[in-house]
């Protein structure tokens, strides 16, 4: 059988006849995380202000220099909404992560790409979450309305895998 690094070639090879176009392999411009929360069976949904675009999401965040993925996790959830491991949260690697592309106010740009790596977050009954500046609504939802709430596509596939994930 072919190596990878032989699959990939034939890929890139096969994407570039039938797209008639320069394929072009590079990582991404930004690294970010993301943390589903669930207390029980719901999930909280934040809403960003409207001069951060107003929509529904699960926490996010991007890594700062030198920071792992864990460390910027458990720095966003405690930014956004105040939890942490001192309440007797915890937080785990959902095993997925996912890549996305930002809007492009220029059609003719280049366009940026994002991977997005996803943790659970399990929180005790009884501990609440506090609203940050960067939100301006938070609502612990079951499931069902959590996916159809939030905005992004990843946030919905993350919601799903944390309900299926067993307590730990």
């Amino acid at each position: 059988g072919a190596s990878l690094e032989e699959a990939q070639t034939r890929i890139v090879e096969h994407a570039r006849a039938v797209f008639a176009r320069e394929i072009v392999v590079r990582d991404v411009d930004q690294k970010t995380i993301a943390v589903a929360i669930r207390r029980g069976d719901r999930f909280l949904v934040l809403r960003r202000v409207a001069a951060r675009g107003g929509f529904r999401q699960i926490v996010t965040g991007r890594l700062e220099p030198g920071e792992s993925p864990g460390e910027a996790a458990l720095r966003e959830l405690g930014e956004e909404t105040g939890l942490s491991p001192d309440l007797g949260v915890r937080v785990r690697p959902l095993g997925y992560e996912h890549a996305f592309a930002f809007a492009l106010r220029d059609a003719n740009a280049r366009p940026r790409l994002g991977r997005e790596i996803v943790f659970l977050a399990d929180v005790p009954a009884g501990v609440e979450a506090r609203l940050s500046d960067e939100h301006d609504e938070m609502q612990w939802l079951p499931l069902d309305a959590a996916i159809a709430a939030v905005k992004h596509g990843g946030h919905r596939r993350a919601l799903g895998l944390a309900a299926a994930a067993a307590f730990k």
